[in-house]
């Protein structure tokens, strides 16, 4: 969540909630930089959005509030439409996800919130075993990594598999 006041892009409708946000995929070795916090049992990516911004600008904001460091690169790598329900309503997330290289020679710090304000927590996640101890999300992050060309995928809570194909 936006560390300046500003609220995550989300839209509630009649049917739901719809979500667009970036993600930052950033890696170190064999792991995942990933976040927690108290009230969910799963871990998630660095991102969110606000209302006005690039994927660009949205992405270099989020990283930077919730690592404390700058992105030194980033590439758009996949693209992802994930239909899923939480907190008692279906959710419609659409989200960038960009490969982020971050600025060399410090460690990120975690200095941000969840929506309900409680602060998170950032972790490094062996990608060799990416969900199995603790449920994480994206599932498909750590294909994410190596690079190739920009994916699409389409997950769905309430149906098994996961759609993807290259854009």
């Amino acid at each position: 969540m936006s560390g300046n006041g500003d609220a995550d892009l989300r839209l509630d409708l009649p049917g739901g909630r719809f979500i667009f946000r970036v993600a930052a995929v950033i890696s170190r070795g064999d792991d995942l930089l990933m976040v927690s916090n108290p009230a969910d049992d799963h871990l998630y990516t660095v991102g969110g959005a606000v209302w006005g911004e690039t994927t660009e600008a949205a992405l270099a904001r989020e990283v930077e509030e919730e690592t404390g460091l700058q992105v030194a690169r980033a590439e758009l790598c996949a693209v992802a439409e994930d239909f899923f329900h939480e907190r008692g309503a279906d959710q419609h997330e659409v989200c960038f996800y960009y490969r982020v290289a971050l600025e060399p020679g410090r460690e990120p710090t975690a200095r941000s919130v969840n929506l309900l304000g409680q602060p998170e927590s950032l972790l490094w996640a062996p990608r060799h075993s990416f969900g199995r101890d603790r449920p994480a999300y994206p599932p498909f992050l750590p294909e994410l990594v190596d690079g190739g060309p920009i994916r699409h995928y389409v997950t769905r809570s309430d149906a098994p598999g996961l759609e993807t194909k290259p854009i």
